[in-house]
């Protein structure tokens, strides 16, 4: 039976048994796709092994950095600062080139997949008895210390070994009982800053917790201590001064706690701009410090904190120990583990001696009708250091309509009859304040005009001073002035304030044009786009356009992009900070860029690290014209331009390296690309194209309909016949004959008022029409117009009080009708 098993287990299986044929291309297709295989990372600096030998003139050290390249790449480090005195560097036993970039010494190399090691030897200057700072290239390891002496930042091990986490390194004296090996201890660093009046007050709160062993004797240095000095604490014996260090005895010799005040005064610099050192305090034979740091001021001298690598923190996020050490207005607060140097820089804003708001010229243009009908527009070019409002008195019988300041459209204030415009503060020019616009509408009625008219039109008060006083007063129709040229302020033509038209005739189109310019340029000077700026100046020098402001702003410009600080040197400075003040926006945003091309360089996407390198550059050209440090930020410049070049060095040995490959493996190179190039056409076609249109006149003369839409609540004055009508309906057409249209003409903001052949009374002889110019229709969105519709009277005044009622006196007579 057993044969016979045997047999039947050597029996092949019949053919209708079940069996799957399966294609190895088949089951690597069902296979879950592989994941991309990710990028090695660039090479990276591990352990570092370091020495360091006690000597008279300073500390020698010799320190050896391992180095991990997963793939060949490029190794970019920081070395040792630059106050270090290196003397050799070598990468694998070969002479490695460093050069001295931000204040490090830095190496640069190409390193093949594998390991390497850069060793450093050289002397740090200074002695043990003040500290001594190890300025090397962080990084974990042992560290090996012959010398009297202890080493802060390290965990001891006993016997002059040392456990390196990273952290500075600092060597220090030894403590009277040599026991440093045995103890690990922390400290925290609180200092609060109060500027007031006449001294900067700065308190201190310093505490050294023993995490292992005892205290005993402890010492600290605070750089920069007034000769009031003064030292408390609950544990404290005594303590000693001997320059910046203080030596402090306590009360028990086993303490593993211990807090101390330190009060002490600094003289307030004089002078509009200074410069405060601060120093950090040091705590001897702490382990590793905690440094806590808030600015208040109780004056009003402006404060900018220099601090480093702290951090800056809300107030209320201070921990309980770095409270309570100021008064008055909190400034800033900082927080970090950075033992840096620290300074304030101090402006001191003296008011200027000129008065806070001044008008250069005030400029009023009035339309009046016999009836009474009064429009009038007040053109004030202010000059503004310090004031927040204007008040404006309208004349009796008119009001307010529209107001706008600096182009844009006002929110005005009442008080009573008086109307409070908002002020906004002149740019600072070297050569003093620009002055900006501000366009006051009023419109009203007063007594009817008699045949014989005498009598005296009051102008707006304002609460400011003027320098010039220009009034245009339009007679109604028919009506002839008899003042004389030269008695109660008439004048045939004006003398004074002509800048406002830019040199320009009054009335010339391009006193407007010129206005616009200027306006865009000192809105393109606030938001630092100086080249802008510049064309804008170019464009106003070739339409022959020229003041005081225009100048002003030249001189700024001169600073900012020639480096020029002639005359007062101060206010040049001034400007710039401003200027740099305004771009804050911008470096942060530079800090982001750099980050964002650092990591795509380290990434290897270096076509995406150039294009952030140069728009960092970009704005780092930029800040460089606003800056006093221009050493540094030229500094920062030349590095990003050596990174440009080093990523497009990469980039190129990359891709020659790929096209060694690719020739290795005999790809064919792609095919060009064939670009068909269009068939020209016939020179016949080309010239039967019709000519481009030609740009429309400037000047248009002629029959004239303009159509105005009104809104609901929106009124519309027209003077017909002489007589002013108020029309309320919602769409209208006006008709005008013999109009010159200039400019843009488009439906106004505020009242219209416009003349409607004001010369058809038929009884008017013909011959009289000559003496009446043709309405000019220069309606816009950015005033009112005021028509010139009757014989115009020039009034000119100077040096107004603020306050001051001002008249101009008006003796005309109407002419008789033509029978």
């Amino acid at each position: 039976m057993s044969l016979l098993v045997c047999l039947g287990l050597l029996t092949p299986f019949p053919a209708n048994a079940a069996e799957v044929v399966v294609s190895q291309q088949r089951v690597l297709s069902l296979q879950p796709p592989r994941p991309p295989e990710a990028a090695p990372p660039a090479p990276f600096v591990g352990e570092r092994e370091l020495a360091l030998w006690v000597e008279d003139e300073g500390v020698r050290f010799d320190a050896t950095w391992s180095v991990h390249a997963p793939a060949a790449g490029w190794l970019d480090t920081d070395v040792a600062a630059a106050a270090v005195h290196l003397e050799s560097v070598t990468l694998d036993g070969r002479q490695a080139a460093v050069s001295t970039e931000e204040g490090m010494h830095r190496l640069a190399a190409r390193l093949p997949a594998g390991t390497a090691r850069i060793r450093a030897t050289g002397v740090v200057d200074g002695q043990v008895a003040r500290g001594v700072d190890i300025a090397l290239r962080g990084a974990s390891g042992p560290v090996q210390l012959r010398g009297a002496a202890h080493l802060e930042g390290a965990i001891p091990l006993g016997d002059g070994e040392f456990w390196s986490t990273g952290a500075p390194l600092r060597l220090v004296p030894l403590s009277a009982d040599g026991d440093d090996a045995e103890r690990l201890v922390l400290g925290q660093a609180a200092v609060g800053v109060t500027v007031a009046d006449d001294a900067i007050a700065i308190q201190a709160r310093l505490r050294w917790r023993a995490a292992r062993g005892e205290l005993g004797a402890i010492s600290v240095e605070l750089p920069g201590a007034g000769p009031d000095l003064e030292i408390t604490g609950p544990t404290l014996a005594r303590w000693e001064r001997q320059g910046d260090t203080v030596r402090v005895e306590l009360v028990s010799d086993d303490a593993t706690a211990v807090d101390l005040m330190a009060r002490y005064t600094s003289p307030l610099p004089t002078g509009d701009e200074a410069r405060v050192r601060l120093g950090a305090p040091s705590l001897g034979g702490a382990f590793r410090t905690t440094h806590a740091l808030q600015v208040a001021r109780d004056t009003q001298v402006e404060i900018v904190p220099e601090v480093g690598e702290l951090q800056a923190v809300a107030a209320s996020r201070l921990p309980s120990w770095a409270t309570g050490l100021v008064r008055g207005a909190n400034v800033a607060a900082f927080l970090g583990d950075a033992r840096e140097p620290r300074a304030l820089q101090l402006y001191r804003l003296t008011p200027a001696s000129q008065p806070p708001t001044l008008i250069d010229v005030a400029q009023y243009t009035m339309a009046t009708s016999e009836d009474g009908h009064v429009l009038l527009r007040a053109h004030y070019a202010v000059r503004n250091d310090r004031g927040a409002v204007l008040r404006v008195t309208p004349p009796p019988g008119l009001q307010v309509v529209a107001v706008r300041v600096a182009g844009e459209t006002a929110r005005v204030a009442r008080e009573g009859a008086d109307t409070l415009i908002p002020l906004v503060k002149s740019v600072e020019t070297v050569e003093g304040l620009l002055t900006f616009p501000i366009e006051v509408a009023f419109l009203g009625r007063t007594e009817r005009w008699s045949r014989r008219e005498q009598r005296s039109v009051p102008l707006p008060r304002v609460d400011v001073d003027i320098a010039v006083a220009r009034a245009t007063l339009h007679l109604p129709p028919r009506y002839r002035s008899r003042a004389k040229v030269g008695r109660t302020g008439v004048v045939e033509d004006f003398t004074e304030g002509q800048g406002i038209t830019y040199g320009f005739a009054l009335g010339d189109v391009r006193a407007a044009q010129a206005d616009a310019l200027f306006q865009q340029a000192v809105g393109a000077w606030m938001d630092n786009s100086f080249e802008q700026a510049q064309t804008l100046v170019t464009e106003l020098d070739q339409l022959g356009a020229d003041n005081e402001d225009v100048q002003r702003l030249k001189s700024n410009l001169e600073v900012v992009l020639e480096g020029k600080e002639s005359g007062n040197v101060a206010q040049a400075r001034r400007v710039r900070e401003q200027a740099w003040a305004r771009a804050a926006e911008d470096v942060v945003r530079q800090r982001s860029i750099l980050d964002e091309a650092e990591r795509s360089y380290s990434s290897g996407d270096y076509d995406k690290a150039e294009a952030a390198y140069k728009e960092a550059l970009d704005i780092g050209e930029n800040l460089v014209k606003l800056t006093s440090d221009v050493d540094e930020v030229s500094q920062e410049n030349t590095v990003l331009l050596e990174k440009i070049a080093s990523s497009q060095r990469v980039r190129a040995e990359k891709r020659a390296a790929e096209e060694v490959s690719r020739r290795k493996q005999k790809e064919p190179p792609p095919a060009p690309a064939i670009v068909e190039e269009p068939e020209p056409e016939p020179e016949s076609a080309v010239a039967s194209a019709p000519p481009p249109d030609p740009p429309p006149p400037d000047v248009i003369a002629g029959e004239f309909v303009m159509e105005v839409e009104l809104e609901e609540g929106e009124e519309l004055a027209v003077f017909e016949e002489g007589e002013l009508a108020v029309i309320t309906q919602d769409r209208l057409e006006i008709r005008f004959d013999d109009v010159e249209i200039t400019g843009e003409l488009s439906k106004p903001s505020g009242q219209l008022l416009l003349d409607r052949d004001p010369f058809a009374d038929d009884d008017l002889a013909p011959s009289d029409t000559k003496d009446f110019p043709p309405v000019q229709v220069t309606a816009s969105t950015v005033s009112v117009v005021v028509p010139s519709i009757g014989e115009p009277v020039r009034y000119q005044r100077l040096l107004l009080p603020a306050g001051g009622a001002d008249a101009v006196p008006v003796r005309a007579r109407r002419k008789r009708r033509a029978r």
